[in-house]
């Protein structure tokens, strides 16, 4: 189904610049030097189901004194082919100036596709017209100084000091539109306040329908279509100074209504150039594009929705930063987040030339980078959790975690995949000298998973003796290897496996009863993860890696 949002604009009445000329006496009749146009600009947004449509439509309007459409005034008014982008369109509509004689009037739209030859999709209900047709009833205003509204004032006079007042439920108590590509709509000055916009209604939030639908309701509002809604500079001081008294509402905040965004939908953006620029899209070095201060929070960003970002900071220069944050007292950066399966702090670096096992960390890409530069006692990155302090997912073949330098670990390890490493060794206070010196061993290091099972036994009576090994044994080793050691002084005594593993037990016999034996098995693990990830002996380096040494001394 489809129905179209829409707001009218005076942007097609008042594009020509016009000149009164009145007569002397008051009661005389105004005479443009140019003829006004008998059109006005509509614009409107067109959706299907809830979403905005892009094509060609073909649109039909026609003109009613009532909302129930009982009296046609005017022609009708088609335009046939009409470009409609994200929704959007816009069009001049004229019925004559006779149409619009200070009553009501309500229009009509229907809507086909462009390529169609069928019947117009009536778009209901009718749109009551506002103020900017009847603009249009104007040329024949008397020049008058009663103040009354079918009367219009002589060039010369001025309203310092003067308000006015007026009810209007839904539209503008002002509004000037300047469709030159430099001009100003609007221009006040004063020493101090140029332009102050206050909502007396009592209400924090309303809605007041624009010509990108309904928006906050807003002391001082500024709209555009494609360019800037609200400009503020100052050559000396701040360019925009908002305050609010409420303990609980922000003095500046950014909405994006967009329905769907290309990229990032942003509520407020900073950007500081040097000097200004009339494009506000140059970054240079030197300046600041949001800068907060407070006793709480400097800068506070919040994200209402499944896809928005709360705070964004965006840097294109090589020494530039997104966002920054210092404290002299307190946490530089301090985020929270109260949702599950999310994350308080969230870094992505999308270059894809990225070399993250380069010595240089300039060819590296990180998503998130803490440094500390205290000495000895700084922590670059620290993280605490009461069950995770660190967690770090490696995609696309990536490391999960890289640290270059040595690392110290108080505490376990676990690890549920495979370990490289170029030698190992445990490390722990020397039981001789524990204050002083420390005692170190390698590990026994093999090109098979090799697991090494050893005690002593003595034979009986008969010289034999049952080694029996755990009800596991069997189901993780396999390819089975024997050593025995006859223990004792007394005799020469010759020992052999009688029986080999089966049953996770194994039989020796000595030739001698009653004698000690040392026995030492090792087997080769067969379980479903080493059979999965067997560890190959030599391996070619991949090509990045080639000309270069893990250990540079073995390169030289």
């Amino acid at each position: 189904m489809l129905a179209v949002v829409v707001a009218l604009s005076v942007a097609g009445m008042l594009a020509p610049v016009y000149s009164v000329i009145a007569d002397d006496e008051p009661g005389g009749v105004v005479t443009p030097q140019a003829v006004v146009p008998d059109t006005f600009s509509y614009q409107g947004r067109l959706v299907q189901n809830g979403q905005a449509v892009s094509g060609v439509y073909d649109f039909q309007f026609r003109l009613y004194d009532s909302a129930a459409a009982a009296v046609q005034v005017g022609p009708l008014v088609a335009v046939e082919d009409l470009q409609v982008t994200n929704g959007l369109f816009s069009t001049q509509l004229g019925f004559g100036a006779a149409a619009f004689n200070g009553q009501s009037r309500f229009l009509e739209v229907r809507v086909r596709p462009g390529a169609s030859t069928g019947g117009f999709e009536l778009l209901a209900p009718l749109q009551e017209l506002t103020a900017t047709p009847y603009a249009l009833y104007a040329k024949t205003i008397p020049l008058a100084g009663d103040g009354v509204s079918t009367s219009a004032a002589h060039a010369d006079h001025n309203h310092v000091d003067e308000s006015w007042v007026g009810d209007i439920d839904n539209g503008y108590g002002l509004r000037i539109t300047n469709n030159g590509d430099q001009g100003i709509g609007l221009s006040a000055e004063g020493a101090g306040t140029g332009v102050i916009g206050r909502l007396t209604n009592g209400q924090t939030f309303g809605y007041l329908a624009t010509e990108q639908g309904p928006t906050l309701k807003a002391g001082v509002a500024g709209f555009s279509l494609d360019g800037y809604g609200a400009v503020a500079s100052s050559q000396s001081n701040i360019g925009i100074l908002a305050q609010s008294n409420s303990g609980s509402l922000p003095a500046i905040r950014g909405l994006n209504g967009a329905d769907t965004c290309a990229g990032t939908c942003i509520g407020v953006e900073g950007i500081a150039p040097i000097g200004f620029n009339q494009q506000l899209d140059v970054n240079q070095q030197g300046g600041v594009g949001v800068s907060g201060t407070g006793t709480l929070f400097g800068v506070q960003g919040k994200a209402p929705t499944n896809s928005g970002i709360g705070v964004r900071g965006e840097a294109t220069g090589d020494q530039a930063t997104g966002v920054f944050a210092t404290s002299n007292t307190g946490h530089g950066v301090y985020a929270t987040t109260s949702t599950k399966g999310k994350y308080a702090v969230y870094g992505i670096n999308n270059d894809s030339t990225c070399n993250n096992t380069a010595a240089n960390l300039s060819f590296r890409c990180v998503g998130i980078w803490g440094e500390a530069v205290s000495g000895s006692a700084g922590i670059g990155v620290l993280g605490t959790g009461t069950n995770v302090g660190l967690y770090g997912i490696g995609t696309g073949g990536g490391y999960a975690g890289l640290f270059v330098g040595s690392t110290l670990m108080l505490g376990n390890l676990q690890v549920s995949g495979v370990v490289t490493k170029a030698a190992g060794s445990f490390k722990i206070d020397n039981p001789l000298d524990p204050a002083n010196s420390y005692l170190q061993h390698s590990f026994v290091e093999s090109p098979d998973m090799k697991n090494l099972y050893d005690g002593l036994v003595t034979t009986d009576g008969q010289g034999f003796a049952t080694v029996t090994m755990p009800d596991w044994f069997e189901a993780l080793n396999m390819d089975f290897r024997y050593q025995l050691t006859v223990i004792g002084k007394d005799s020469w005594a010759r020992a052999r496996v009688y029986e080999e593993l089966t049953g996770n037990s194994f039989v020796i016999q000595t030739d001698i009863p009653g004698t000690k034996v040392s026995w030492q098995v090792t087997g080769t693990r067969h379980d479903t993860f080493a059979n999965e990830n067997r560890i190959p002996i030599v391996t070619e380096k991949p090509a990045e890696e080639k000309g270069t040494c893990m250990y540079a001394p073995a390169c030289d």
